[in-house]
């Protein structure tokens, strides 16, 4: 994909997009900056967790997630301009090193913006499933792409 633009979205519409196998020196150095709780930069501390082993952040997953959509699906030379806000941010299943991450997006709804004709309004759900076809994230984002067409 790439070089998106508000016209390139179909409401009801599923994208797939982009692959990553998450690391355990990964997970461990994001969360040791960002989210340093035993169970995210310590394996040993993480058997006796809720978990029963180390897990990725909940904040790295989303920061993967991101960096999908933006690089491999909406393009250097795309429209997007700007997030407005994340809703229903769900981590169901915790990820674990090793696990490979497969990302997609459903276009909920869109909408030209009235005051600004030039633009709209996406209302987009963000997840990623695992290797096992289980969803590790989700969340249901606005944003805002230029049209092509005016």
């Amino acid at each position: 994909m790439g070089g998106m633009f508000y016209e390139d979205f179909e409401v009801g519409r599923t994208y797939r997009f982009g692959r990553h196998t998450m690391s355990q020196e990964e997970m461990i150095d994001f969360a040791s900056e960002f989210d340093p709780q035993p169970f995210h930069i310590d394996p040993e501390a993480a058997k006796d967790s809720h978990f029963g082993g180390l897990i990725a952040s909940g904040w790295h997953t989303v920061s993967t997630s991101m960096r999908f959509v933006i690089k491999d699906f909406y393009g250097d030379e795309s429209g997007f301009i700007a997030g407005w806000g994340i809703d229903e941010l769900r981590w169901p299943v915790a990820v674990r090193p090793g696990d490979t991450l497969n990302f997609w997006l459903e276009v909920k709804e869109a909408e030209i913006s009235e005051r600004r004709p030039d633009r709209g309004r996406l209302k987009l759900k963000l997840a990623a499933d695992n290797q096992n076809g289980d969803t590790v994230v989700s969340m249901l984002s606005t944003v805002y792409f230029l049209r092509r067409e005016t």
